[in-house]
């Protein structure tokens, strides 16, 4: 893998965690303000945790996106967590290892642009998701970033192939387990979403769906 070869031509200390569906990691700011993050396979949901306890969804980040915990708003009373939603793969660096004086880190830091670029995205996503005033827009929302950044087609319809229960769903879009499961019951009706229960998205016939039946 690239991020492994770049850390080792460049004699950077790495190290990398195996995360499996629904573990999660803690980053507490004080201690890990100097590190850096890359996923190099699976996905995490990243959240900020508030002296008050609220989870507050940052991104929804996957292979090659990258976080620096240098540059996030970090204060003394918050943390990080890490949530995978299936089997994930981390590495982890000290972004004060870099040396931009050395000629042989120019693909290196080429490769960490476009990373930050991608992620940017991906934060961007997360706060339109979350700028909406309504449940119901702010779950069609998430289904929708879901199929078109994992979904899977099968003829005419797409499955996201990752199991995301009804209460991470909620803590996502600010909602209650209820009102998701109410939501979903009414999208089910109109427009042919499926949730199964083995906790896996499915949109039927998405060639005839009809978007005026989403809100």
């Amino acid at each position: 893998m690239k991020w492994i070869r770049h850390l080792s031509e460049n004699q950077i200390p790495y190290y990398i965690y195996k995360l499996h569906k629904n573990d999660h990691i803690l980053y507490k700011t004080c201690v890990n303000k100097n590190k850096a993050l890359i996923i190099l396979h699976g996905t995490i949901c990243l959240f900020e945790i508030l002296p008050t306890q609220q989870m507050l969804p940052l991104a929804i980040l996957n292979k090659n996106n990258i976080i620096n915990f240098a540059k996030l708003n970090m204060t003394r009373q918050s943390y990080y967590k890490l949530l995978a939603f299936e089997t994930t793969y981390i590495i982890s660096f000290y972004i004060d290892h870099l040396n931009n004086q050395n000629t042989n880190q120019a693909t290196f830091f080429l490769d960490i642009i476009e990373s930050y670029q991608n992620t940017l995205i991906k934060y961007e996503i997360m706060n339109y998701i979350l700028t909406h005033k309504y449940n119901k827009a702010r779950i069609i929302q998430l289904i929708l970033f879901f199929c078109i950044e994992f979904g899977i087609i099968s003829q005419n319809d797409i499955y996201i192939p990752l199991s995301i229960p009804q209460t991470t769903i909620a803590i996502i879009t600010n909602s209650n387990k209820n009102t998701i499961n109410k939501i979903l019951k009414q999208i089910s009706n109109k427009i042919l979403i499926r949730y199964s229960s083995k906790k896996i998205i499915c949109i039927k016939n998405i060639l005839d769906l009809d978007a005026s039946l989403l809100f």
